[in-house]
């Protein structure tokens, strides 16, 4: 797990997206 806020907030909306 890397110490990025941008991925994981990254990751996050990703997972959140319906698409």
């Amino acid at each position: 797990a890397f110490r990025q806020p941008a991925v994981q907030r990254r990751i996050a909306l990703s997972s959140v997206d319906p698409k």
